[in-house]
């Protein structure tokens, strides 16, 4: 996607990037440089805002869930600085 740099050196966020991020006016967006010379933007939110702001953040749920031993042993794994998984590096 491309934007257009006005000549107050302004310029439109496209409409798929407010809608999915759910901006609008007098939203702020928090900018970085990064080391690539890319410029990393973020949506500043406040703390007031509502627990359901939070939905989708984590993604999908797994496709099955643990059973109780394989938490103690994922948790067993972890103390000892194991990988959780087998194609994991340890630390």
């Amino acid at each position: 996607m491309r934007a257009t740099l006005t000549s107050k050196c302004q310029f439109t966020l496209p409409a798929q990037i407010r809608d999915r991020l759910g901006l609008g006016p007098g939203d702020q967006l928090d900018l970085r440089l990064n080391d690539q010379g890319w410029i990393e933007m973020r949506p500043v939110r406040d703390a007031t805002g509502s627990i359901w702001d939070l939905r989708g953040c984590l993604g999908s749920p797994p496709e099955r869930t643990l059973t109780p031993e394989e938490m103690d042993r994922a948790i067993t794994e972890g103390a000892a600085g194991a990988p959780l998984h087998p194609d994991e590096p340890g630390e």
